[in-house]
């Protein structure tokens, strides 16, 4: 079978917040193993990564505020990758609301993934569209 890739958006049940930052990653090290690089950005750094595009920034800036509103929610956007499997994960802020998850899977590592989730008390969803992400359940 090959590998395909997989997006989730991953919540806490009845809206609940799945807990602080080291609880998650805590859960996700337990099924994934170790995080192999660590990927963070501070606001200020997220809102320049295209400051040499000054088009491509109008854009998406633009783009941002219409989907945010005019202040940004989260004070920072964090991403960490885990092994073996190709898992880039990324989230807002401190206490973990929800988080966005990519992944590489057969049928069968897909279904083993989101026995994972239910055991942890973790909601997934599959995101099929940037707008999925502002959905709740």
């Amino acid at each position: 079978m090959t590998a395909r890739e997989r997006h989730y958006i991953v919540e806490g049940l009845h809206g609940a917040p799945l807990g602080d930052l080291d609880d998650v990653l805590e859960g996700l090290r337990h099924h994934f193993g170790e995080v192999r690089s660590e990927i963070k950005y501070d606001l200020a750094e997220w809102r320049d990564f295209d400051r040499d595009r000054p088009l491509r920034k109008a854009f998406f800036g633009a783009l941002s505020w219409l989907m945010s509103g005019p202040d940004l929610k989260y004070p920072q956007c964090e991403a960490y990758l885990f092994t073996p499997d190709g898992i880039l994960v990324c989230h807002v802020g401190d206490v973990v609301e929800r988080f966005f998850l990519t992944v590489w899977v057969s049928s069968e590592q897909e279904a083993a993934l989101e026995t994972m989730f239910a055991a942890q008390g973790w909601g997934c969803r599959h995101k099929s569209s940037w707008r999925d992400w502002y959905r709740s359940r």
